[in-house]
């Protein structure tokens, strides 16, 4: 799956860099929010973060195509089992921009998280429980779908971006976060 993955990936950046105008590249940070959805209403959602390097390429009519590799941090807390869980893991979103106003673009795509590992603190009669660690570094993290909005200033840009994940990431969970970015153009 992850062979099929990145020759998709590899042939559609060597199809858009001989017809690109512009390729710009750097990396980008920010944090986000994210929760995991379920029939209860116990679960929370939980603040992370996100650190990447990203590369759009500009084909001078209003549309580009921009890629990313994200090291991502989420989780989601329940009250009721008083239970709070953390995720890294890394994802690679893919999508298109269109510039709907001057230095400003809207997007949307797919994305491909892998990678997944993560810690699980407990509580038990008001004592925390030792950490367990959740490897599920071969689970497929699965296929989601990306929404993004960008102001661009020179060479800085902010961003705000909506991430959905496609059917059950773990026990159940659909796992959203929103994020609040900034991005450096390195070239």
């Amino acid at each position: 799956m992850k062979i099929t993955i990145y020759t998709v990936l590899l042939s559609v950046f060597c199809f858009n860099t001989i017809n690109a105008q512009d390729i710009k590249g750097g990396i980008k940070g920010g944090v986000n929010y994210s929760f995991f959805t379920e029939d209860t209403g116990d679960d929370s959602g939980s603040v992370g973060f996100d650190i990447g390097y990203y590369e759009v390429l500009d084909f001078g009519n209003k549309y580009k195509l921009q890629a990313e590799i994200n090291l991502v941090n989420n989780g989601y807390q329940n009250s009721k089992a008083k239970t709070k869980e953390r995720f890294n893991y890394f994802e690679i979103p893919v999508f298109i921009k269109y510039t709907i106003a001057e230095n400003f673009d809207l997007g949307a795509g797919i994305k491909y998280a892998f990678g997944r590992k993560g810690t699980k603190k407990q509580e038990f009669e008001g004592q925390e429980l030792p950490d367990e660690t959740t490897d599920t570094d071969n689970a497929d993290g699965g296929f989601g779908f990306v929404i993004d909005g960008q102001y661009t200033m020179d060479k800085l840009n902010f961003g705000l971006r909506i991430n959905i994940n496609s059917g059950e990431v773990l026990n159940g969970y659909d796992r959203r976060n929103t994020s609040l970015y900034v991005g450096y153009d390195l070239f």
